[in-house]
């Protein structure tokens, strides 16, 4: 006789097997785990604004700032080298 080439997740009078129970809590524990990893706080940026501007003039750049309603920060523009 070959043995079956999965397990029954039911036994024969209903009740659940053992190893539906432990796909139900492997089941469980994932979806924890990923709720409280998706549930933490955001990291804040590391520099300001008023920092890298400041860095931006002290190495000899032009700091372009955007409107404070704005999705997007500001950035910094380098002259470009000139080329013979």
């Amino acid at each position: 006789m070959r043995p079956a080439p999965f397990r029954r997740l039911a036994r024969c009078d209903g009740r659940p097997s053992r190893a539906s129970k432990l796909t139900a809590c492997g089941l469980l524990v994932t979806t924890m785990v990923l709720a409280a990893c998706a549930t933490g706080p955001p990291t804040p940026p590391a520099y300001t604004q008023e920092e890298l501007a400041e860095r931006c003039v002290r190495t000899g750049g032009w700091w372009h700032g955007v409107s404070p309603g704005s999705l997007f920060s500001g950035f910094c523009e380098y002259p470009s080298p000139r080329f013979p």
